[in-house]
């Protein structure tokens, strides 16, 4: 029986930062490459630093882009986040479920999502972003982060709900149950088939 449930933001509770971000830049006459910009957005210094990572690794490595901190940090903050998807978790967590994020995000978005989700530490606890425990969800640290914040019997009455089947299988690897993501229908008729709904 599944007790706890943790989300993915980007792809999951909110669009792709990556797809996203590139529209939103281009959209405002940015001429950037979107090779250039998911180097950036998947630089594990920028995933995994508590802060001042995007603005150091603009000025350097990624100073091409022609990108200033406020151009990105402008994008997150028109980020769709997927309202059908958070009336989910608010079902979940009337039927008594726990739920939390486990996501890949550099320390300034975290902040962005923090302000602009309503209720975000009342829906979400814990909330672990890469950029605040120092590793991302491609290694198993980050799973047994969460798994050092919350009480569970056994592992696979941990969910993690990611739309990365490569970060669903290290938290497979750890016993956990794992559903991927596809579209907000399909999330909805995978947690009713495990009575979470």
């Amino acid at each position: 029986m599944i007790k706890r449930i943790f989300f993915d933001v980007g792809g999951v509770l909110g669009a792709s930062a990556l797809e996203f971000s590139y529209f939103n830049l281009s959209s405002k006459g940015k001429n950037i490459s979107k090779d250039r910009l998911r180097s950036l957005f998947y630089d594990r210094r920028l995933t995994t630093c508590p802060d001042g990572a995007l603005k150091s690794l603009l000025s350097s490595e990624f100073k091409d882009l022609g990108l200033m901190q406020e151009d990105v940090l402008d994008a997150f903050e028109q980020l769709p986040i997927y309202k059908e998807n958070l009336n989910i978790v608010k079902q979940v967590k009337e039927k008594g479920i726990a739920t939390g994020i486990i996501s890949d995000q550099f320390a300034e978005s975290a902040l962005i999502l923090e302000r602009r989700i309503p209720n975000f530490l009342e829906l979400f606890n814990p909330a672990l972003f890469s950029s605040h425990i120092g590793c991302t969800k491609s290694s198993k640290e980050i799973f047994y982060a969460a798994m050092g914040l919350v009480e569970y019997s056994f592992e696979n009455e941990l969910l993690m709900v990611d739309d990365n089947k490569l970060n669903l299988d290290i938290a497979r690897s750890l016993g956990w149950s794992v559903l991927l993501y596809k579209h907000p229908q399909s999330l909805k008729e995978e947690l009713l088939k495990l009575g979470v709904l």
